[in-house]
């Protein structure tokens, strides 16, 4: 974009330092780094209706009104809840809108937001439904127990549990001033709640006054009142990797430590309680990269609990453990983790095929909750990248596939003369991906853009590589003499080894054009960001191939994977040699 400064260019200098100084300056003498969320118009909306419904604080009413009607609604949700606010409900739009609306969470989103427009007149309460809401994040139990209680109320019904469970969380922070938990949405949803069995009463009143002190200079208030450990974990993490100020950032460093929580992970505020996966792998990433040995108990104890959250697919959830698994909590525990990579492999090799497993067709991942997609599939990335010995494993991998291809294509010539033409394209269309992926700068250099090698001349590694670079080694010509390239099948692992910036998968899926024969009809050269393949899709493709065509003991196959025709074991399938 016009105006941006490369790294490297005349001024980017000045950028960084102005960066840095930017983050430094706002780090308190505590070491937590100060910052507030902006004003949103779902939560200034909610407040807005509250205080109408209350008839109170008339100055507060006009603030928000004010708010609102200069704010400009970024997505349909919000732009709904905004029309509503300011008079001008549309049910039929919100209709339209929750007939369309996904999220990962699935039904507990729907319930949000059913009873976010139930509260504005855009959908009937009555119809809110009865939910369990145990074994939840603590502001979704509050939030849904909010919805059932609303829902018996429209319904002309009550429940005291529901009740005396609402009022009894809301009255452990709001009585001291503060929104529950930090979080001002949920907080405001259960007030609406409290309001339909306790009008008027003290819990109430100290309810609207917590949410008060969140209001912004603009007149609106934000989703949460802080991030402070969240984001004091991240500017620590950007901070320690420039290696500027360390004195700061060990302050810093210091300050996340002491907010630990007693199981052992870190919430994303320090007014909560509810920990969870992704601060608490940021801030075992801050420790670690600052000083591991000073942190170390800290440190430990975090792993612990990252451990103890894993699914048995692999995954990690957000919050708690039995909770589906999402990428982007996945990768970060990857990350925290990969420090003690050998006291955790199991763990480790489990979440990275989980991560392989997650992918898109189109390269993305779920965003879970960010609205950046680039955010998940860097945080992939990284997780990847510490996979130290997942590339050799997947050139080995990559090996098997290239050797079963090249004897199942001696075969098919002998037994399908037709097929000639077919295997040729098809044998060029894998050596032209290959040779691609093997002389590409966006696999050759850590910054894909030939500025920092990961592969130094001579096989001397930079600073992030293990291993010299993959060169496509060569195969006797037809006329016998001579070489020609090999089109990078086959690497002979006793002399070169995979780097940590190439990784390869080779697929396939059979092709019904070839008749009973079922070549391999599809083979891709894919991202150098995957570490390592789907171990079981090869797994299964090597033993589906060996089955069909035995051991073809060819001499383009032993000149093109010397290393695979020993790794591969080649079943007779009672048709020859």
């Amino acid at each position: 974009m016009s105006g941006e400064v490369e790294p490297g260019e005349p001024g980017s200098a000045d950028v960084r330092g102005r960066l840095i100084g930017f983050l430094a300056g706002r780090v308190a003498p505590d070491g937590r780094l100060l910052d507030a969320c902006e004003s949103r118009i779902l939560e200034s909306a909610l407040f807005l209706r509250l205080l109408q419904a209350e008839d109170t604080g008339p100055g507060e009413q006009r603030a928000l009104t004010e708010y609102l009607t200069m704010a400009e609604p970024v997505d349909e949700g919000s732009a709904i809840i905004w029309a509503a606010a300011l008079g001008h409900p549309d049910p039929a739009r919100a209709d339209r809108f929750r007939a369309t609306f996904t999220h990962s969470t699935g039904e507990r989103k729907q319930v949000l937001l059913a009873t976010v427009f139930a509260l504005f007149g855009l959908a009937p309460m009555a119809d809110l439904p009865v939910v369990p809401y145990g074994g939840q994040a603590l502001w979704t139990e509050l939030v849904l127990c909010a919805s059932n209680i609303l829902g018996a109320h429209a319904r002309g019904r009550s429940d005291p549990e529901d009740q005396a469970f609402l009022a009894g969380r809301l009255a452990t922070g709001t009585l001291l001033g503060r929104p529950w938990q930090g979080n001002v949405l949920a907080h405001l949803i259960a007030l609406h709640a409290l309001r339909t069995f306790e009008p008027k009463g003290a819990l109430l009143g100290a309810g609207l006054a917590a949410v008060s002190g969140t209001r912004r200079p603009d007149g609106g208030v934000p989703f949460v009142g802080s991030q402070d450990v969240y984001l004091t974990a991240m500017a620590g993490i950007a901070l320690a990797a420039c290696g500027e100020r360390p004195e700061v950032v060990a302050r810093m460093a210091d300050w996340i430590a002491s907010a630990q929580l007693p199981d052992g992970a870190w919430g994303y505020c320090t007014e909560t309680v509810q920990t969870d996966v992704d601060d608490t792998s940021r801030c075992v990433e801050f420790l670690r990269a600052v000083d591991p040995g000073r942190h170390q108990a800290v440190i430990m104890a975090a792993e612990r609990y990252l451990t103890g959250t894993a699914g048995p697919d692999g995954g990690f959830p957000t919050y708690l453990a039995g909770h589906p698994s999402e990428p982007d909590m996945t990768a970060g525990a990857v990350v925290a983790l990969s420090g003690g990579w050998d006291r955790h492999a199991d763990v480790l090799g489990a979440a990275v095929e989980y991560l392989l497993g997650q992918g898109r067709d189109d390269g993305t991942y779920e965003r879970s909750w960010t609205l950046s997609e680039s955010s998940v599939i860097c945080h992939v990335l990284d997780a990847l990248h510490r996979d130290t010995e997942g590339v050799e494993r997947m050139m080995i991998l990559m090996d098997r596939v290239t050797t079963l291809f090249i004897r199942m294509r001696d075969r098919l010539r002998l037994r399908r003369p037709d097929l000639t033409h077919y295997l040729s394209g098809l044998e060029h269309y894998i050596g032209g991906s290959l040779d691609w992926a093997l002389t590409s700068d966006r696999y050759l250099y850590l910054d894909g853009q030939g500025g920092s090698p990961a592969f130094e001349p001579g096989g001397g590694a930079s600073p992030r590589a293990t291993t010299p670079p993959i060169r496509p080694p060569s195969r006797p010509s037809p006329g016998g003499g001579g070489t020609t390239p090999a089109h990078g099948f086959g690497v002979d692992h006793g002399r070169q080894r995979s780097g940590s910036r190439i990784a390869f998968l080779a697929w396939s899926t059979p092709d019904s054009s070839v008749g009973s024969c079922s070549m391999a009809s599809r083979f891709c050269s894919i991202n150098a960001w995957l570490r390592v393949t789907k171990g079981r899709i090869l797994a299964s493709y090597a033993a589906k191939a060996a089955s069909w065509f035995g051991a073809v003991d060819s001499s383009a196959a032993r000149t093109y994977a010397p290393t695979s025709a020993r790794l591969v074991p080649w079943p007779d399938n009672g048709e020859g040699q």
